[in-house]
């Protein structure tokens, strides 16, 4: 059903195939979990390509094979299964349907078997797919995902589609969900990611199947700090025993107190968070024994964390980004025992270089950021035996930062090097003793350390070093070991 060459998300596949019921229930695994090993192994017999790997080492796009792609629609026509719409009439048995082109002589009076629209056209709309006088009708209808249509507003006829598990709003301009959303009893993924929605219903605590939970908007990018609204949710939300995701939800002292609740969370993504909540919060994460992805936001970057005599977070985690500061610029002792962290992003810490070996000895540490001002020594000295594992070390706008030491066999997996906005820093010794970098990237960084890197550069014979530089207005990508 996707276009070709489609970029296709793992996360959205996985929830589209568990709304349309393709994932059967195996042990103890979810059935997200059990829909992955079943992409695995349309990967490993080569039907699906792997298009981008995250810096946990997971797969987060996939790509069809376009030959693949050609017989499978072909198939798929001929049994009814789907059909990707071209223009004329459409087969009255036909279950689901894939919009990517124009639609504006679409017409569903008959196609009252469908199980599944998806719109891939951003420039569909009720409108020209003359779909809203027929929604009442598709009463089979699981799956409806209008992402990035120009939309303001759904139609009534939605709150009908009682059998509906997937509603996919991302990138519309909704402003209201309709309290009548509680129809929609069987509802397991709401996607309202990046749409003008400041709050969910109150009713949206009593879609009991719920599973994940998509909101909240990125406002800007200052710099490097990512600007977010979060999403107000009533406090019942966190009676919903079955959710799997949130993500960007808007934190308050109700919120807090009983989120502790959702023990079958795998990832969670909240700010707004002050100083009075910020250990209460802590002592409800450390009871979702599940979780593997947090990202937390403080509600300013002057809030601390008061984390320190705090439970610790789950020890199952695996991806972690924090936007706040850490009380005397140290990491809570029970970081250390974060041992299956794949991924840990920092910003605004004010770490001191006492927090350096709590992350370098962390055993599976994948990807390493640290941005404006996550750590405020003078001087990163990286020790032998430190980061085993790091494969990606991002490193950027650490103002007071003015040189850089790699001690032999430290980061001895270490593939990419990301430098930007450190202003101060000068100088890197021991890249010698990287044996693995293949990528340098310099980015609005000193003359000074550019110049001091062309000899060390020449020797080490890294494939690819880049200097981004501006030119009235535009970034280069300058190559600086030729």
């Amino acid at each position: 059903m996707f276009p070709e060459g489609h970029n296709i998300r793992t996360k959205i596949l996985i929830r589209l195939w568990v709304a349309e019921g393709f994932v059967q229930i195996q042990g103890s695994m979810s059935l997200e979990e059990v829909a992955e090993e079943y992409l695995n192994e349309l990967t490993h017999r080569c039907l699906l390509k792997t298009a981008y790997i995250t810096s946990r080492g997971t797969v987060s796009r996939y790509v069809i094979h376009d030959l693949i792609r050609d017989f499978l629609l072909t198939k798929s026509r001929e049994d009814n299964f789907c059909e990707v719409y071209r223009g004329g009439e459409l087969s009255r048995d036909i279950r689901r349907l894939s919009i990517s082109n124009s639609a504006s002589d679409l017409r569903l009076e008959t196609s009252r078997h469908l199980r599944s629209i998806i719109v891939f056209d951003p420039k569909a709309s009720f409108s020209n797919l003359t779909m809203q006088n027929h929604f009442s009708s598709f009463r089979l209808l699981k799956v409806l995902d209008m992402s990035f249509a120009p939309i303001e507003k759904l139609p009534n006829e939605i709150y009908q589609l009682f059998n509906l598990h997937y509603l996919g709003l991302r990138g519309t301009k909704i402003k209201k969900i309709s309290k009548s959303l509680r129809r929609l009893q069987n509802l397991q993924t709401l996607d309202v990611l990046n749409t003008n929605l400041d709050n969910l219903p109150s009713t949206v605590a009593k879609l009991k199947r719920l599973r994940h939970i998509s909101a909240g908007k990125y406002l800007a990018v200052s710099g490097n700090i990512v600007r977010m609204r979060f999403l107000t949710a009533p406090r019942k939300i966190c009676d919903l025993a079955d959710l799997q995701t949130i993500k960007y939800l808007a934190a308050n002292a109700e919120i807090v107190k009983q989120i502790g609740n959702l023990t079958e969370l795998r990832s969670l993504k909240i700010g707004d968070v002050t100083e009075s909540q910020s250990e209460e919060l802590l002592v409800a994460l450390s009871k979702m024994e599940r979780l593997m992805k947090l990202e937390v936001f403080a509600s300013s970057y002057s809030v601390i964390f008061t984390w320190e005599a705090s439970p610790s977070l789950p020890p199952y985690l695996q991806w972690l980004s924090l936007h706040g500061i850490f009380a005397n610029g140290k990491l809570p002792q029970w970081f250390s025992g974060l041992v299956q962290l794949k991924t840990v992003m920092l910003y605004v810490s004010c770490l001191s270089e006492d927090s350096l070996p709590v992350l370098g000895l962390l055993p599976n540490l994948l990807f390493l950021g640290l941005q404006v001002d996550a750590y405020v020594g003078q001087r990163l000295c990286l020790q032998e035996c430190w980061f085993p594992k790091l494969s990606k070390l991002q490193l950027i706008e650490l103002y007071k930062l003015n040189s850089i030491e790699i001690r032999r066999d430290a980061m001895p997996e270490l593939s990419s090097l990301y430098l930007r906005g450190c202003v101060q820093l000068k100088i890197v010794q021991g890249m010698e003793n990287l044996p693995s970098l293949r990528e340098l990237v310099l980015y609005e960084m000193p003359n000074e350390l550019i110049n001091s890197l062309h000899n060390t550069l020449d020797k080490n014979k890294i494939k690819v070093v880049r200097n981004m530089i501006e030119r009235d207005g535009i970034w280069y990508s300058e190559a600086i070991n030729n």
